[in-house]
Protein backbone atom coordinates (compact mmCIF):
# COMPACT_ATOMS: atom_id res chain seq x y z
CA UNK A 1 0.00 0.00 0.00
CA UNK A 2 2.77 2.28 0.34
CA UNK A 3 3.22 3.02 -3.33
CA UNK A 4 -0.63 4.09 -3.48
CA UNK A 5 -0.20 6.16 -0.56
CA UNK A 6 2.72 8.22 -2.07
CA UNK A 7 0.79 8.31 -5.66
CA UNK A 8 -2.34 9.83 -3.14
CA UNK A 9 -0.04 12.05 -1.48
CA UNK A 10 0.96 13.47 -4.94
CA UNK A 11 -2.14 14.11 -6.30
CA UNK A 12 -3.06 15.71 -2.95
CA UNK A 13 -0.24 18.15 -4.15
CA UNK A 14 -1.11 18.48 -7.31
CA UNK A 15 -4.89 19.25 -6.10
CA UNK A 16 -3.03 22.22 -4.48
CA UNK A 17 -1.19 23.46 -7.41
CA UNK A 18 -4.25 23.69 -9.75
CA UNK A 19 -6.66 25.21 -7.10
CA UNK A 20 -3.79 28.24 -6.18
CA UNK A 21 -3.65 29.50 -9.80
CA UNK A 22 -5.89 31.77 -11.48
CA UNK A 23 -8.15 31.26 -14.37
CA UNK A 24 -7.10 30.57 -17.68
CA UNK A 25 -3.43 29.19 -16.30
CA UNK A 26 -2.16 26.55 -18.27
CA UNK A 27 -0.40 24.04 -15.96
CA UNK A 28 1.35 20.35 -16.94
CA UNK A 29 0.98 18.56 -13.73
CA UNK A 30 4.35 15.65 -14.42
CA UNK A 31 5.61 12.59 -12.41
CA UNK A 32 9.54 13.43 -11.56
CA UNK A 33 10.75 10.68 -14.14
CA UNK A 34 9.84 12.55 -17.12
CA UNK A 35 11.92 14.59 -19.03
CA UNK A 36 10.35 17.20 -21.29
CA UNK A 37 11.85 17.60 -24.80
CA UNK A 38 9.90 20.25 -26.91
CA UNK A 39 7.66 22.77 -26.11
CA UNK A 40 4.14 22.37 -24.49
CA UNK A 41 2.19 25.14 -25.45
CA UNK A 42 0.79 23.39 -28.35
CA UNK A 43 -1.00 20.86 -26.25
CA UNK A 44 -3.63 23.38 -25.14
CA UNK A 45 -4.67 23.74 -28.96
CA UNK A 46 -7.04 20.90 -28.03
CA UNK A 47 -9.03 23.96 -25.65
CA UNK A 48 -9.66 21.25 -22.74
CA UNK A 49 -10.02 21.43 -18.95
CA UNK A 50 -8.73 18.24 -18.02
CA UNK A 51 -6.30 16.28 -20.97
CA UNK A 52 -4.94 13.07 -19.98
CA UNK A 53 -2.81 10.74 -22.20
CA UNK A 54 -3.94 7.34 -23.16
CA UNK A 55 -1.83 4.24 -24.30
CA UNK A 56 -2.57 1.72 -26.40
CA UNK A 57 -2.89 -2.19 -24.80
CA UNK A 58 -4.24 -3.48 -21.87
CA UNK A 59 -3.14 -0.11 -19.59
CA UNK A 60 -5.72 2.42 -21.35
CA UNK A 61 -3.96 5.97 -19.22
CA UNK A 62 -0.92 7.49 -18.02
CA UNK A 63 -1.49 9.71 -15.29
CA UNK A 64 2.00 10.87 -14.99
CA UNK A 65 1.23 13.78 -17.54
CA UNK A 66 -2.01 15.21 -17.12
CA UNK A 67 -2.55 19.05 -18.86
CA UNK A 68 -5.00 21.03 -16.82
CA UNK A 69 -6.37 24.43 -18.06
CA UNK A 70 -7.01 25.82 -14.15
CA UNK A 71 -10.59 26.92 -13.86
CA UNK A 72 -13.50 25.84 -11.77
CA UNK A 73 -14.54 22.57 -13.74
CA UNK A 74 -11.06 21.36 -13.52
CA UNK A 75 -10.76 22.28 -9.95
CA UNK A 76 -13.54 20.38 -9.41
CA UNK A 77 -12.56 17.41 -11.32
CA UNK A 78 -9.09 17.57 -9.42
CA UNK A 79 -11.15 17.30 -5.98
CA UNK A 80 -13.27 14.43 -7.15
CA UNK A 81 -10.04 12.41 -8.90
CA UNK A 82 -8.49 12.96 -5.23
CA UNK A 83 -11.72 12.04 -3.42
CA UNK A 84 -12.63 8.81 -5.44
CA UNK A 85 -8.86 8.07 -4.84
CA UNK A 86 -9.21 8.34 -0.96
CA UNK A 87 -12.13 5.63 -1.25
CA UNK A 88 -9.64 3.55 -2.76
CA UNK A 89 -7.22 3.70 0.08
CA UNK A 90 -9.83 2.81 2.21
CA UNK A 91 -10.30 -0.33 0.58
CA UNK A 92 -7.36 -2.39 0.10
CA UNK A 93 -8.99 -5.04 -2.39
CA UNK A 94 -10.61 -2.79 -4.76
CA UNK A 95 -7.43 -0.60 -4.74
CA UNK A 96 -5.54 -4.38 -5.42
CA UNK A 97 -7.97 -4.35 -8.29
CA UNK A 98 -7.91 -1.26 -9.90
CA UNK A 99 -3.92 -1.53 -9.67
CA UNK A 100 -3.90 -4.26 -11.69
CA UNK A 101 -6.28 -3.39 -14.22
CA UNK A 102 -5.33 0.03 -14.69
CA UNK A 103 -1.71 -0.26 -13.38
CA UNK A 104 -1.96 2.02 -10.57
CA UNK A 105 -4.88 3.54 -8.25
CA UNK A 106 -4.74 6.45 -8.94
CA UNK A 107 -4.96 5.60 -12.83
CA UNK A 108 -7.78 3.30 -11.91
CA UNK A 109 -9.72 6.00 -9.67
CA UNK A 110 -8.67 8.71 -12.82
CA UNK A 111 -10.85 5.85 -15.31
CA UNK A 112 -13.51 5.21 -13.17
CA UNK A 113 -14.52 8.84 -12.77
CA UNK A 114 -14.12 9.84 -17.14
CA UNK A 115 -16.21 6.36 -17.35
CA UNK A 116 -18.24 5.64 -14.55
CA UNK A 117 -17.88 8.80 -12.39
CA UNK A 118 -19.37 11.69 -14.78
CA UNK A 119 -16.38 12.88 -14.98
CA UNK A 120 -17.08 14.39 -18.29
CA UNK A 121 -20.12 16.24 -16.68
CA UNK A 122 -17.37 17.91 -14.58
CA UNK A 123 -14.98 19.09 -16.51
CA UNK A 124 -14.01 18.73 -20.69
CA UNK A 125 -11.57 15.44 -20.66
CA UNK A 126 -10.12 15.52 -23.83
CA UNK A 127 -7.54 12.38 -24.55
CA UNK A 128 -3.58 13.15 -25.75
CA UNK A 129 -1.71 10.81 -27.52
CA UNK A 130 1.10 9.26 -25.08
CA UNK A 131 3.35 8.90 -28.29
CA UNK A 132 4.00 12.76 -28.54
CA UNK A 133 3.13 13.96 -25.20
CA UNK A 134 3.76 11.35 -22.29
CA UNK A 135 5.64 8.66 -24.48
CA UNK A 136 5.48 5.63 -22.16
CA UNK A 137 6.72 1.83 -22.63
CA UNK A 138 3.87 1.07 -24.67
CA UNK A 139 5.02 4.14 -27.16
CA UNK A 140 8.96 4.17 -26.30
CA UNK A 141 9.20 2.34 -29.82
CA UNK A 142 7.11 5.28 -31.35
CA UNK A 143 9.65 7.67 -30.23
CA UNK A 144 10.95 10.36 -32.58
CA UNK A 145 11.54 14.29 -33.25
CA UNK A 146 7.97 15.43 -32.48
CA UNK A 147 7.99 13.48 -28.81
CA UNK A 148 7.44 16.17 -26.18
CA UNK A 149 7.84 14.52 -22.98
CA UNK A 150 10.36 11.08 -22.47
CA UNK A 151 8.46 9.59 -19.50
CA UNK A 152 11.93 7.18 -17.81
CA UNK A 153 9.63 4.24 -16.24
CA UNK A 154 10.19 1.14 -15.03
CA UNK A 155 12.48 -0.89 -17.01
CA UNK A 156 14.01 2.10 -18.99
CA UNK A 157 14.46 3.84 -15.85
CA UNK A 158 16.90 0.82 -14.01
CA UNK A 159 18.75 0.83 -18.13
CA UNK A 160 19.30 4.48 -17.80
CA UNK A 161 20.40 4.38 -13.99
CA UNK A 162 22.80 1.31 -14.51
CA UNK A 163 20.48 -0.69 -12.56
CA UNK A 164 20.02 -3.72 -14.87
CA UNK A 165 16.95 -6.34 -12.94
CA UNK A 166 17.62 -8.87 -15.30
CA UNK A 167 20.10 -9.96 -17.97
CA UNK A 168 18.61 -8.20 -20.98
CA UNK A 169 20.51 -5.05 -19.18
CA UNK A 170 23.01 -7.09 -17.79
CA UNK A 171 23.55 -7.57 -21.56
CA UNK A 172 22.92 -3.94 -22.54
CA UNK A 173 25.53 -2.61 -19.99
CA UNK A 174 28.35 -4.79 -21.65
CA UNK A 175 27.48 -3.39 -25.26
CA UNK A 176 27.84 0.12 -23.17
CA UNK A 177 30.94 -0.70 -21.45
CA UNK A 178 32.55 -1.69 -24.91
CA UNK A 179 31.30 1.83 -26.88
CA UNK A 180 28.68 0.25 -28.45
CA UNK A 181 24.88 1.21 -28.14
CA UNK A 182 22.42 -1.56 -27.74
CA UNK A 183 20.68 -1.87 -31.00
CA UNK A 184 17.36 -1.71 -29.20
CA UNK A 185 14.56 1.43 -28.89
CA UNK A 186 15.29 1.22 -25.92
CA UNK A 187 18.84 1.77 -25.81
CA UNK A 188 18.34 4.72 -28.19
CA UNK A 189 16.18 6.59 -25.09
CA UNK A 190 18.35 5.43 -22.50
CA UNK A 191 21.42 7.59 -23.96
CA UNK A 192 19.03 10.26 -24.84
CA UNK A 193 18.36 10.37 -20.65
CA UNK A 194 22.25 10.31 -19.97
CA UNK A 195 23.17 12.99 -22.59
CA UNK A 196 20.49 15.28 -20.97
CA UNK A 197 21.95 14.47 -17.72
CA UNK A 198 25.27 15.75 -18.08
CA UNK A 199 24.35 19.05 -19.47
CA UNK A 200 25.01 22.15 -17.42
CA UNK A 201 22.06 23.50 -15.64
CA UNK A 202 22.33 27.15 -16.49
CA UNK A 203 20.83 29.62 -13.70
Amino acid sequence: MRHYTDNHEKLKVWRTAIHAEPDGTEVVLMDADTLVLGPLEDAFEKKFDIGWTWRPGRLPVNSGVVFVTCNDRSRAFMDAWVERDATLMQHRELANHGARKFGGANQASFMWLITHGKGQDIADCQDLMCKKWNNVDQTWCQFDDDTRILHIKGRLRDACLGKPKDPFFEAMKLMSVNGVEADIEMGKLAKIWREYDQMEVVS
